[in-house]
């Protein structure tokens, strides 16, 4: 009985942690950020892998306050990173289910969105879910596999013409 009791409020514990962590992770840039020098001046750049492919984005003129502040976030990020690893493991060694996991519901906030829109009436209008956020829905409500990304905006597509009520 104790020891269901600890379990519970472990899993309880480790999947609020997660889901708190999660969106903190995705208003953070990933990357590293490297200096080039061309023709005697430093240069800046945002280095990011997607995927196979390694990208550089110019970071222009920057401070070195605005640097530091760049770099201070890509630090948070890998924090961030780290104790999200910790809680996912955490989870497998209570013997939580990597469906159950990966699957988590949407954030208060984006369930308080998608509830506005419904009591509004929006849905049925023919608005709808598109971008990152309808591969949540597809995860948690459909079966389909895990998908990493999401990005921090709700993408929602709008019926052309729009036909308000009349």
């Amino acid at each position: 009985m104790v020891l269901e009791d600890v379990l519970r409020d472990s899993r309880k514990y480790y999947l609020a942690r997660k889901g708190k962590l999660t969106p903190a992770v995705l208003g953070i840039p990933k990357g590293s950020v490297k200096q080039k020098c061309l023709r005697g001046k430093d240069y800046n750049y945002l280095h990011v892998r997607s995927g196979n492919k390694i990208k550089d984005v110019y970071l222009g003129k920057l401070s070195s306050y605005s640097l530091k502040t760049i770099q201070d976030q890509l630090k948070k990020r890998k924090q961030l990173l780290n104790e999200i690893a910790i809680a996912r493991n955490s989870l497998k060694t209570i013997g939580v289910s990597k469906h159950m996991i990966e699957n988590q519901d949407f954030s208060e906030i984006i369930q308080n969105l998608f509830r506005k829109m419904g009591e509004c009436g929006l849905w049925d209008f023919g608005l709808e879910l598109v971008g990152s956020w309808c591969f949540k829905v597809y995860q948690n409500y459909m079966g389909v596999e895990f998908y990493p990304f999401t990005t921090i905006d709700v993408d929602l597509a709008i019926p052309f013409p729009y036909k308000a009520r009349g």
